[in-house]
């Protein structure tokens, strides 16, 4: 190969055409010459090999000079490139991972990761043939400039041919494994070709000219060319591939492997094992004194690496012991002690101490304290730079966002979009009656296999670090669990689920204290609800109620608010209240979340499954539930409503559980036997409604339940509803689910015209191109009344046909930019429809007057008239 090179860059053609048999030396003289010279080189090398100085020992290989006669130079090249590939290269491949991993494994016994990862950075590839390589492209550039290239293209051409060059002087690259002795070395013919289309490609991609590109090609071939045909040359029969030979760019590739596997396999493994065992002894010594609160801070707090591949496993370790752990204790624990405080209470017929231990309850704490002090922070810093209140809320928005992702365990947006798309997955399951899917988070999973070994290395116990494996699963699979799961002490709970318990227990309690109230005072409605009412901190909640108005887009849960504020205030000055406001009070303190004053409005006789009387789209409680998600524990309150309610527009829950995105509503309801495919008032299905708001996955999550085929009643099924808003996923997501594509709007529109008035490109490209769809006269015509140009000349390219009649229209309407294009495809303005439509030959004045043109009129007039048209 070297020898290649030396022609290519070095050596000149001249002296490689010296003749094999010089008369002036002998046979055996050049045999004596080669040994010599073979010898020599090897000495010298090896001694520099035997001191570690291998970039020396590459350049003697390198530096030794090609002898002008042919017979030695055909002797000494293989031997100096099986020196370089068998010899240097092997021994140095040897010698660097037998290093790497000696200095790895001292760095992993003192817990010193940095400098695991600092000594892993450090390793540099060896060089390769830089000085050829330089003449080699300064020959290129020469060349680029004797054809007259201009300077710029020339450069462009030179810095891409730089990692071509590279590649061929490397090593063997462009060589094929060696084949039997006595048929040669054999040049890689396709592979070499496919490196020149590459380069000229590149040429073109950085705007060279065609003629350019194809100069530079050729100067590049100029150098390589010679390299690749040196390559061919007869092996002397008793001569073998050796065992190991590993070319310059192929021992970088090696080592660079070596030490990803290195890093992978053993720093990181090694670091999440630590990682982990310094959590778990912080976390589990409180666990087992009974103190999961403390227990739940120090999982808070304990901080990230910032290495993605060692915080993810440790981000499962968190939320294992977290869910798995910490959060079940405290359900645990609380039960216990509210139980026991709810029994003394009432043993001792102190009822307020039993209402008093209830509202102690509170939640746990979605993250630390650090969070809430510096949302609060953020929160005045923005009320003191008079931020707007939109402004503000994003501020604060923002602050958690980034605080909770620091300091909580908390998936990332890319986590939490799998975990989301894994409960439209369950969903699409339950038709195929396969387990839930969970989201995909094998890498983690195979990571902290790997750790788990390390934990066993370092003195715990196996069961132990499987036990660890096994609460990060189940703590996992409780992020899918869909809400109405079971609460039971065996499975884990995020925070959310905690809470919905904690507040599910409160209630549960609640209404011990209610009926042991009724039963030994014999208390009547009004007393249970005036113990009710002892939970409801009024002036805080009628602010919550009035604060949350404002969404133009809802007026009627505005005036639903509106109501909850007016109708506390009532009853905290004594009045009575109607059967209907107390209904429009729980259905505001459902959408709010508002657990206390909830269950004062069940106290005071509000129906479950009523609608407020200020909602002009009777909504029960349970469908805003649906659609906003469940608030507090809105799911218990709510448990003995009725599935089936629909509002005024016939929509049930499935419709509000699409409406809100509400994957965990939908996963709840289709479990619970909820029927998918039922029609509103005006026949729209959940997957129409799904499809119109562009919810691609509820629509696929739906596809098993419902008919793709199923139209409204204006003729839209779910594929034209998509199509109208122009979106290419849904509608190639319900053509595989074998919907109609040839489907009809009542007015005559199919999906083709739906895309061109939503101008999409890509759906019209799909349509046209994939499905061979052919333009319709009214596509056509539906373009022109809108002046869409770009979209029409899309559809001419397809083969859509043009008439007269559709200048005619593209006049009347005054869209001059259509007018022009029609024109200049060809269509006739003197035609009868053209002439009557601006008033012409055929018109009733026979003057063209520009009535028809609006705002352009005079520019179409002028062109038309410009055109050739008759007055």
């Amino acid at each position: 190969m070297l020898s290649g090179i030396l022609i290519g860059c070095a050596s000149t053609k001249k002296q490689f055409e010296a003749p094999a048999n010089n008369h002036h030396n002998s046979e055996a003289s050049i045999r004596a010459q080669i040994k010599f010279i073979t010898d020599r080189l090897k000495a010298r090398v090896e001694a520099l090999i035997a001191k570690g100085k291998f970039d020396a020992a590459r350049d003697a290989i390198w530096s030794e000079p090609v002898s002008p006669i042919a017979a030695i130079a055909a002797e000494v090249e293989p031997f100096k490139d099986r020196l370089l590939r068998e010899r240097v290269n092997v021994v140095q491949y040897v010698q660097m991972t037998n290093r790497m991993e000696r200095t790895i494994s001292s760095h992993l016994a003192k817990k010193e990761f940095d400098e695991a990862r600092r000594y892993l950075e450090s390793i540099v590839p060896v060089r390769l043939y830089v000085r050829e390589i330089d003449a080699a492209l300064q020959s290129v550039g020469t060349a680029l400039t004797d054809v007259s290239v201009p300077q710029e293209t020339a450069d462009k051409a030179v810095e891409a041919a730089r990692p071509l060059l590279e590649e061929l002087f490397a090593d063997d690259l462009l060589r094929i494994d060696r084949v039997p002795a006595g048929s040669g070395f054999k040049p890689n013919r396709k592979g070499y070709e496919e490196k020149l289309s590459a380069f000229r490609r590149a040429l073109l991609n950085q705007g060279c000219p065609e003629a350019d590109a194809a100069k530079a090609v050729a100067a590049v071939s100029a150098v390589a060319d010679p390299a690749l045909r040196s390559i061919w040359r007869p092996l002397r029969d008793e001569e073998v591939a050796p065992p190991a030979a590993i070319g310059t760019s192929r021992l970088n590739a090696l080592v660079a492997a070596f030490r990803d596997e290195l890093y992978r396999n053993k720093v990181v493994p090694a670091q999440i094992a630590a990682r982990a065992k310094e959590l778990r002894g912080k976390v589990l010594p409180l666990l087992e004194k009974d103190d999961p609160a403390a227990a739940r801070l120090e999982i808070f707090r304990f901080g990230m690496t910032g290495f993605p591949e060692v915080d993810d496993p440790i981000f499962a370790v968190k939320l294992g012991l977290l869910n798995g752990r910490a959060n079940r204790a405290v359900l645990v624990r609380a039960r216990k002690r509210l139980v026991a405080a709810v029994d003394a209470a009432l043993t001792a017929n102190d009822i307020p101490a039993a209402l008093a231990a209830i509202g102690a309850l509170g939640d746990a704490p979605a993250y630390a304290p650090e969070v809430t002090g510096a949302l609060q922070s953020a929160a005045r810093s923005a009320v003191a730079l008079r931020v707007p209140e939109g402004g503000a809320k994003g501020i604060v928005e923002d602050a958690e966002a980034d605080l909770y992702g620091r300091l909580a365990p908390r998936p990332d947006p890319v986590r939490e979009e799998r975990i989301i798309q894994a409960y439209l997955d369950e969903i699409s399951g339950i038709a195929r009656a396969r387990d839930a899917t969970e989201p995909d988070w094998s890498e983690v999973r195979r990571s902290l296999e790997t750790a788990a070994d390390w934990l066993v290395k370092d003195d715990v116990s196996r069961e132990e670090a499987d036990a660890m494996t096994d609460e990060i699963i189940e703590a996992f699979r409780a992020l899918l669990a869909a809400p109405g799961f079971d609460r039971g002490v065996g499975r884990a709970l995020t925070t959310e689920q905690l809470n919905r318990a904690l507040a599910s227990l409160r209630a549960e309690q609640f209404a011990r204290v209610a009926a042991t109230l009724a039963k030994i005072n014999g208390a009547n409605a009004a007393d249970i609800a005036a113990k009710a009412a002892l939970d409801v901190d009024f002036d805080a909640r009628i602010d919550a109620f009035v604060n949350a108005i404002g969404d133009r887009t809802e007026p009627d849960v505005n005036r639903i608010l509106g109501d909850g504020a007016r109708i506390l205030r009532r009853h905290r000055m004594g009045a009575d209240i109607p059967k209907g406001d107390v209904t429009s009070l729980f259905v505001a303190s459902v959408y709010m979340g508002f657990d206390d004053v909830a269950r004062l409005a069940l106290a005071l006789g509000a129906d479950v499954n009523g609608p407020s009387p200020k909602d002009n789209l009777a909504r029960p409680a349970f469908l805003l539930a649906m659609q906003y998600g469940y608030r507090g524990s809105a799911e218990e309150l709510l448990r003995s409503a009725d599935r089936s309610v629909r509002d005024a527009r016939g929509q049930g829950a499935v419709h509000y559980a699409v409406r809100g995105c509400n994957g965990l509503a939908l996963s709840d309801l289709i479990r619970s036997g909820a029927d998918a495919g039922t029609a509103d008032v005006e026949g729209t299905t959940p997957i129409m409604l799904a499809a119109s708001l562009g919810h691609a996955g509820m629509v696929r999550a739906l596809i098993p339940f419902s008919d793709p085929g199923q139209a409204d009643r204006r003729g839209f099924t779910a594929l034209l509803l998509a199509a109208r808003k122009g979106r290419t996923d849904i509608v190639r997501m319900l053509v595989a689910a074998k919907a109609d594509l040839g489907a009809k709007t009542d007015s005559g529109d199919g999906a083709l015209e739906l895309a061109a008035m939503a101008n999409s490109e890509e759906l019209l490209a799909y349509l046209l191109d994939e499905k061979k769809i052919v333009p319709t006269p009214r596509v056509v015509s539906q373009l022109v009344i809108a002046g869409n140009v770009p979209t029409l000349q899309t559809m001419v390219s397809r083969g859509a046909a043009l008439q007269d009649a559709h200048l005619a229209v593209a006049v009347k309407r005054g869209h001059f930019p259509m007018v022009k294009y029609l024109v200049n495809l060809g269509l006739d303005v003197n035609a009868e429809v053209v002439q009557a439509a601006t008033g012409g030959e055929s018109g009733s004045s026979g003057v063209n007057d520009g009535a028809y043109y609006g705002p352009e009129g005079e520019s179409i007039r002028a062109f038309l008239q410009g055109q050739g048209q008759r007055p």
